[in-house]
């Protein structure tokens, strides 16, 4: 071989070699973006259900002149306060579960967010559950928010989900 075939050849080899590093550093760094979590985004979606749930909790309910706190209170004590839906008198627990679903539909659903919303109350279980149908299949959150209000002796505990 002449000495300008050797380094053509020679040439040819380094431009494969690096072909092939670069290769492998671009496929490394698109696996890599894939896997790692938006961090961003997972603020934002936490920001959202937090901001939410304390939100509604602090909203009118429109039944004696309550917030849906205190609806929510009474519902899981003593459900003295009636309330009235499309002019039928219903509880407290009935009244919060159909407004609180409709604000969830009308909200969350709406801009896409699949959800689980529950009551519940140390010692007695689950009082009231507002999910989707996706929720329902999909055991993992991917955000959540989970407020505890002291009742007496129980805590309540209000847990709204993202799915």
């Amino acid at each position: 071989m002449k000495k300008a075939q050797i380094e053509i050849v020679g040439l040819l080899v380094i431009v494969i070699l690096v072909v092939l590093v670069l290769f492998f550093i671009i496929s490394f760094s698109l696996s890599n973006q894939s896997d790692t979590p938006d961090i961003t985004k997972d603020f934002i979606d936490h920001s959202l259900i937090n901001g939410f749930s304390l939100a509604l909790l602090e909203t009118s309910s429109g039944c004696a002149e309550r917030n849906f706190k205190e609806l929510l209170d009474d519902c899981v004590t003593n459900q003295m306060v009636s309330c009235y839906i499309e002019g039928s008198q219903v509880n407290s627990c009935v009244y919060a579960k159909h407004e609180i679903e409709k604000i969830l539909n009308d909200t969350l659903l709406e801009m896409g967010v699949d959800y689980s919303f529950r009551v519940s109350v140390t010692g007695m279980g689950e009082q009231m559950r507002i999910e989707t149908e996706e929720c329902e299949i999909s055991p993992i959150p991917y955000d959540f928010a989970d407020f505890a209000l002291r009742q007496g002796f129980r805590q309540v505990h209000i847990f709204l989900r993202a799915c």
